[in-house]
């Protein structure tokens, strides 16, 4: 599937097939990258684990020493997808998804309600664009937190600009959607990731999704502005993708017409 239309962003693709292939092959030079990748810690069709190596030899390839990588990942998987690239990571972020997995294991070890998020750069700095939020429970007020200590020497604490908002935190508490999870297991809120979208992806940068999945990822960046590219090597999951980002195309453009309409 490729859309190009200038009534939303450009260029918009999914392609079916692998998405090592797809890095080497999209000739785009991402600004984003999201993981969300396979381990095979499930019994899913879908649950079949890729190479690593080849996944960062291509990541290395087509980033050029710049851009940011999101990775998703969970113990023990989570120390292998930092060994495999160590200099990259930059800081370790937890999704809390309010929702606990791992009922059968309940005698053995305690419920999940985590996922890490890794962020990974092969440049000093990624972009990050941090998105406050309103919250009632923090006083407005103004001046500088903290004093000059012997941690941090004679620097400034956090100055406070006389709002409510509150900074993001490296818990991102965004609970599973019951609906979404109907269409894929695997599949990752669309609010997390349009929030992640917004905060890691400069406006109008490039993002590509190696394992798309059921393109939850794409559709945040449909919805953002950023162009992307997907790549999922199951057909029953691709299908679903094509589907949902096809209906979320339509739906947007109708949405545009209407206003352009009410504007004439």
């Amino acid at each position: 599937m490729n859309v190009y239309d200038d009534t939303i962003v450009q260029p918009m693709s999914i392609v079916l097939g692998d998405g090592i292939e797809g890095l080497l092959n999209d000739g785009g030079k991402p600004d984003l990258v999201v993981l969300d990748l396979p381990w095979g810690a499930t019994k899913h069709a879908t649950d079949k684990p890729i190479d690593l190596a080849a996944l960062f030899d291509a990541l290395e390839f087509v980033m050029r020493g710049e851009g940011t990588v999101l990775a998703f990942c969970q113990h023990p998987y989570t120390v292998q997808m930092i060994n495999a690239k160590p200099d990259w990571l930059r800081r370790m972020l937890v999704w809390d998804k309010r929702r606990p997995t791992g009922h059968l294991d309940v005698q053995y070890q305690e419920l999940r309600v985590h996922a890490d998020m890794l962020v990974m750069s092969p440049d000093g700095m990624p972009y990050y664009k941090p998105e406050r939020a309103p919250d009632a429970n923090v006083k407005e007020r103004k001046g500088y937190a903290g004093n000059a200590s012997q941690v941090y020497g004679n620097a400034k604490g956090s100055q406070f600009d006389g709002s409510n908002l509150r900074w993001p935190k490296s818990i991102y508490s965004v609970p599973v959607d019951a609906a979404e999870r109907g269409v894929h297991p695997f599949r990752k809120p669309l609010k997390l990731m349009r929030q992640l979208v917004r905060q890691y992806c400069p406006p109008g940068g490039y993002v590509i999704d190696p394992t798309c999945g059921s393109g939850a990822t794409l559709e945040a960046c449909m919805l953002e502005g950023r162009p992307f590219a997907g790549f999922e090597i199951d057909k029953p999951t691709y299908e679903i993708a094509v589907y949902r980002l096809n209906a979320l195309y339509r739906a947007i453009c109708a949405k545009k017409e209407a206003g352009d309409a009410a504007g004439d």
